[in-house]
Formats: structure tokens, C-alpha cells, sequence
């Protein structure tokens, strides 16, 4: 059924029975007869759709002379219709839909690269990358894919490894009392970093670490975020090191066991070696059976910092020393029982023991910790 109403003036300006019968079908055409024709022919009056701005979508009112065979047929609602007012306007969403999905992609796009020409000038400049290090904490997950894409930190400049080359050629420019761009690049998660690929020579990030003297006053907090990322300590490493001891502080051994450390322990728990490290150094002195970082003569004066200073160890001072034999060597050499008067002077067995640093130690010393 076609319904043929008489409108006499704008397709706006209906009747209530006029206006119910526009709203019988989705395409709402209204149609009337076309008087001056001079076969059957009718005034096709419908709306159409079209982008006005900014993506906004608009209606107008739009009338044609049609005749019955151009009109199409709608058999799951029996609607006659000419113009496919649904379809065009679902197209148009549609467009509407994934143009402003390409804008937001392209917009997403501009700003990492801007990002990225940012992290370049912190690089230049060395300016302090704290806030820059705070930004890219709130990338999500695709737009961190696409930084790693524009960065390249996968990369080589001259044979090496793009990370060593960052390190080698960072010159302190302003005051060091900042987050450097090798701390910032070392301290974050959403940069990927290779930082076990060497040189030619077998040199890493840890030999240039050491190498570049402006990051000397840094080493302390390099080191450990370099170790947290997942550097794996190497031969070559350790044969460097102990050619150049001018380039720490510590003795060679000392050394070479506090990044042992670093090594052995799982991500994240890095940071809690140099606090502890006279500590540790006591439980590899009592497993080797002689004083190790320390000028003291005997066991008696290692023993007075230890009971003192880690008084929330002390369940695991006893456990070392029973480990290791060290508690008889100290119950022969101790004859005036000085460690037993600190022992009841600090009142140990009544201290609450700290229970979070026994997954440091068992990492580094399951032969005695996991026994």
C-alpha cells in the first residue's frame, strides 16, 4: 500500500494524520499526487542525510518527481520507498565513525611523535628527565608499542649496541642532582632495552657504565637499575674490572661480589644490596671462614657492627652462624663472652625480626637459607 496524501505546502508543516502516517515507515517518504503530470506520476518528498561539520550529520527535506517502476520495495515491512533514507544515513555514520578513528589515530601518532623528538632534546640537552619518566608511566599499551617502533632502541651505531652507545656518549651538562637520560632510559619499564647485546670486544652496558666518568656520581643507582633490567654478568666483565680498579671505589673483591649480588637477584630486589652489603659481606666472610670488607683482626670486632647495626637480622645471624661452624670459631676466640653481653645488651631475642629480607637471602645464599 501506498499511502498518497494531499500536502499542500512544506513537507514540515503536517497534519497529525499526516505526520502518523510519515512516522508508519523507517524511510519516511511522503507521497502526493502530481497534478500537472500527464501520466500517473507522483511528488516524492523524503529526507536525506549529509555531513555538515566536525562530523555532524543533517537532514533536509528533498522532493522528487518519481514514477511507480523507480520505486523499490521493502518485503520485510511492505514499505515503498524511492530514496534509501536508512542505508545512506548508516552509511554516513559509518564514515562519520571511521573518519573520526583515523583523526584519533593520526592525532595519537602526532603526539608520540612529538614524545619522541622530546625524549631526543633530554637526550641533547640533558635536561632533568623526571617529568619525562612520569609521562611515559601513563602510556597504555599500544601507544607504548608505538613509541618502541619510533625509537629503535633495538638498534647499533657503529657495531654497537644502541643502549652502549647512549652510555658511552652521555656528557653531564647541567648539575647531576637530577634523573639523568641513562637513569631515565634504565629506570623505566616502557622503553625496550637489550641491555645483554655487546660490542665486537665482548664490552657491554656495565664496562660503559664504569668507562664514562660522567657517571661516576651515578654508579650507585646505575648499576642496579642496569642489573634489574635483566644484565646477565659475563666473564669479560669480570676480567675488565679487575684490570681497572681505578674506575670504583671499592676493593676488586668487594667489587666483584656486590655486582655477584646484582646479578643473583631477581628484578626488583636490587636495590636492597647496598644498604645491606656489610651485612651480606659478613655471611660470605663466615662461608669462606675469613673476614671479607673489613679491617678488623678477628670475629669478635666483625661481630660488634653486625649485632648492632642489624639487629632485625639477628634470626638470621644465628642461622648463619650455625651454617657455617662460625658460632664455635667465635665460642673459642670469644673468651671473655663479649658477644653474649651485646647479645642480652641489644636484647635480640626479644627484637621483631624482619621477615621481607629472607627472599634476598635465599636468593643469594640458598646453601644456607633453603637447607
Amino acid at each position: 500500500m501506498i499511502w498518497v496524501i494531499d500536502i499542500k505546502g512544506s513537507p514540515y508543516l503536517l497534519s497529525n494524520m499526516q505526520r502518523d502516517i510519515k512516522y508508519l515507515f523507517d524511510s519516511q517518504h511522503l507521497f502526493s499526487l502530481d497534478e500537472g503530470a500527464q501520466s500517473l506520476q507522483l511528488l516524492c518528498n523524503y529526507k536525506t542525510s549529509f555531513l555538515y561539520q566536525a562530523g555532524e550529520i543533517r537532514e533536509k527535506w528533498t522532493t522528487s518527481k518519481v514514477v511507480l517502476g523507480e520505486l523499490k520495495f521493502n518485503k520485510a515491512n511492505s514499505e515503498v520507498f524511492f530514496y534509501d533514507y536508512i542505508g545512506e544515513k548508516k552509511w554516513l555514520e559509518e564514515k562519520v565513525r571511521e573518519t573520526a578513528i583515523e583523526e584519533a589515530e593520526n592525532e595519537r601518532l602526532q603526539k608520540l611523535k612529538t614524545l619522541t623528538a622530546k625524549i631526543g632534546l633530554h637526550w641533547k640537552k640533558d635536561y632533568n628527565c623526571y617529568g619525562l619518566a612520569k609521562e611515559l608511566a601513563l602510556l597504555s599499551r599500544p601507544d607504548t608499542e608505538q613509541l618502541n617502533v619510533l625509537i629503535k632502541m633495538d638498534g647499533h651505531h657503529h657495531q654497537k649496541p644502541l643502549l652502549c652507545h647512549y652510555i658511552s656518549r652521555y656528557r653531564a651538562i647541567t648539575p647531576e642532582y637530577k634523573t639523568n637520560f641513562i637513569e631515565f632510559l634504565l629506570g623505566q619499564d616502557k622503553i625496550r632495552l637489550k641491555v645483554n647485546d655487546k660490542d665486537p670486544k665482548g664490552a657491554g652496558a656495565l664496562v660503559e657504565l664504569y668507562v664514562n666518568l660522567d657517571l661516576g656520581p651515578k654508579q650507585y643507582k646505575l648499576i642496579p637499575l642496569l642489573f634489574g633490567k635483566g644484565y646477565q654478568l659475563t666473564a669479560y666483565d669480570r676480567s675488565f674490572l679487575l684490570e681497572h680498579p681505578e674506575l670504583y671505589e671499592d676493593r676488586p673483591e668487594i667489587e666483584l661480589l656486590k655486582l655477584g649480588y646484582y646479578n643473583n637477584l631477581g628484578a626488583g630486589a636490587q636495590d636492597q644490596v647496598r644498604p645491606n652489603l656489610k651485612y651480606l659481606l659478613f655471611i660470605e666472610s663466615a662461608l669462606q671462614s675469613k673476614i671479607i670488607g673489613s679491617n678488623v683482626k678477628s670475629w669478635v670486632q666483625l661481630m660488634m657492627p653486625i649485632l648492632s647495626g642489624y639487629r632485625q637480622y639477628w634470626s638470621y645471624t644465628k642461622t648463619v652462624m650455625k651454617v657455617t661452624g662460625l658460632d664455635r670459631i667465635i665460642a673459642q676466640v670469644d673468651v671473655q663472652g663479649t658477644i653474649h653481653k651485646k647479645i642480652a645488651l641489644y636484647q635480640l631475642e626479644d627484637t621483631e625480626q624482619d621477615q621481607d629480607f629472607y627472599h634476598v637471602l635465599y636468593q643469594l645464599y640458598p646453601e644456607i637459607f633453603l637447607r
